[in-house]
């Protein structure tokens, strides 16, 4: 896929923010609400391109849900120094935190994994080899019902090395 112009840096951002492909923009990045496609059904481009991408997502989510954690510790405070609480005790904040802490990672989770997937093509540019595997991914090498699951030309992974030549034994006399 030939992109028209080298997105912006907002650009990325933004469209990784909208659940899309932060290299083009694509829609349907997912194959359900956990499962994020191997690779853009548009553009070819991998995700995860290296081991340990989804740590990258945890701490995405994880600063999302800690962010509105401290906002709720912040107007906890605020209310108690106050005196106005209005008889609500120190439980109604806590379970409101506890569901804070269990919900936003789960509702989040789609967000944070684009995101950081444009975040990691922000500061990873993609090399020549990922460009190219793109651009056959792209072209249609690949097998249809993987969405991406494989490498390019081949249905299951990547594609098998030449093994060392056929030596034969030596003949005896």
């Amino acid at each position: 896929m030939n992109l028209p112009h080298p997105p912006t840096v907002r650009e990325v951002l933004w469209r990784g923010v909208r659940r899309r492909c932060g290299r083009c923009g694509e829609r349907a990045q997912f194959s359900g609400w956990f499962r994020l496609h191997e690779r853009c059904s548009c553009c070819g481009v991998r995700f995860a391109r290296e081991e340990g991408f989804f740590t990258g997502v945890y701490l995405v989510n994880y600063t999302a849900t800690a962010v509105l954690l401290v906002g709720m510790l912040m107007a906890y405070l605020t209310v108690s120094v106050a005196g106005d609480n209005g008889g609500e005790g120190l439980t109604a904040w806590m379970l409101g935190a506890v569901a804070i802490a269990v919900i936003v990672p789960a509702v989040t989770y789609p967000i944070a994994a684009t995101t950081w997937a444009a975040v990691d093509l922000l500061l990873r540019p993609l090399e020549p080899l990922e460009e190219a595997e793109a651009a056959l991914w792209a072209r249609g090498d690949h097998d249809e019902g993987s969405h991406g699951e494989g490498r390019p030309g081949t249905a299951s992974g990547p594609p098998s090395e030449p093994g060392p030549p056929e030596v034969e034994p030596p003949q005896s006399t």
